[in-house]
């Protein structure tokens, strides 16, 4: 347990399940098995690592072992790249030494709205198989004070959506291959910022149209169970986002299914 809390220093890798990740991955590259030795992965918004650690996972199976990972990941918060360097570090030494996984960032400090000007991506278009990510839901997820933060830069739900989500979407589809898959986790929230005329903002919808606009073809959606712990209480008696599983409500977020 102690590995998977060294992005944040406190909470464990569950905001996006570590199993799911890896579900995820391994159920889009499985028909590519066969034709290629090599993988290229891109997470836009790393945040507390879940995603990373499914594909360290991935990568230490059997089916996987004599494949090259390529995990490529931005943050706009800078400080956490040293920590997925120790997080690297302690499934090389205390899990499963797992020569065939990289681990790459941007050359340089760059938001994700932006990193196609980075010089290690610059010349990456259409090299990933696949993407996926769970980005900020525009001033709801703060994850620190950083400048470049989508929250701080765009301050009504509509520059966010411009200026962040749809360069989020269209730098996707220009790095992601033919036919390679776009996995986005993001839902619908209420909104809580004090000069927006929404009550609750439509990021499902709006993901959706602009995805299409911008070329990908949408291609459904999984319910993603959202864990409960201490630091993840939620009341879900009056959530509409809740499906039943064994006579039980369990809220859920959608992850969201594009491909090029």
């Amino acid at each position: 347990m102690q590995g998977l809390r060294l992005v944040n220093g406190n909470q464990p890798m569950q905001n996006f399940p570590i199993g799911i990740a890896k579900f995820i991955i391994e159920n889009s590259l499985q028909y590519k098995l066969n034709n290629q030795e090599e993988f290229n992965i891109i997470d836009p918004c790393l945040g507390w690592g879940g995603r990373t650690v499914g594909t360290l996972a991935l990568s230490s199976t059997k089916r996987f072992e004599n494949k090259i990972i390529n995990f490529y990941g931005t943050d706009v918060h800078e400080a956490i790249y040293d920590r997925y360097g120790m997080l690297v570090e302690f499934w090389n030494n205390y899990i499963c030494p797992l020569p065939n996984f990289h681990f790459f960032k941007p050359l340089e400090p760059t938001p994700y709205e932006d990193i196609l000007q980075d010089k290690l991506f610059k010349d990456k278009a259409g090299t990933f198989d696949l993407a996926l990510t769970s980005p900020p839901y525009f001033a709801i997820e703060q994850y620190s004070e950083d400048q470049n933060q989508s929250f701080k830069k765009f301050n009504t739900y509509n520059s966010w959506k411009e200026g962040f989500l749809k360069p989020l979407i269209f730098n996707t589809y220009i790095l992601l291959k033919s036919g390679g898959e776009f996995y986005l986790n993001i839902s619908d929230v209420k909104s809580n910022v004090s000069n927006s005329v929404l009550n609750e903002l439509p990021l499902i919808n709006d993901s959706i149209i602009l995805a299409k606009q911008i070329g990908f073809r949408f291609d459904g959606k999984y319910f993603m169970e959202m864990p409960t712990h201490a630091n993840f209480s939620i009341d879900i008696s009056k959530n509409k986002k809740v499906r039943l599983r064994d006579e039980q409500r369990h809220k859920y977020e959608p992850i969201l299914v594009f491909v090029k």
